[in-house]
């Protein structure tokens, strides 16, 4: 099973979010989780949880770079966008 996750926010919605990949991962052991966040969050998520692939895409780069870097995320059997 192959989950991608997206996160944008601050760095306290980071920390808040460390409940639900627990619980992730609980429900899902096996999975491969990919998470697609800013550069904050690159610095953050792997403190969180060092299962998680993460890739950064960042306000600052060109739209080919971050579709670069999108295309080689596996496709997902699951996404969840944990931004309100």
């Amino acid at each position: 099973m192959r989950i991608t996750l997206l996160s944008f926010r601050t760095f306290g919605d980071y920390v808040l979010k460390a409940p639900f990949l627990y619980e992730l991962f609980r429900r899902y052991p096996s999975a491969e989780v990919h998470m697609v966040t800013n550069r904050k969050g690159g610095q953050v998520y792997p403190l969180v949880d060092s299962r998680l692939k993460v890739t950064v895409v960042d306000h600052g780069e060109t739209k080919a770079s971050i579709l670069k870097k999108l295309l080689r995320i596996p496709r997902a059997d699951l996404l969840f966008a944990t931004d309100d």
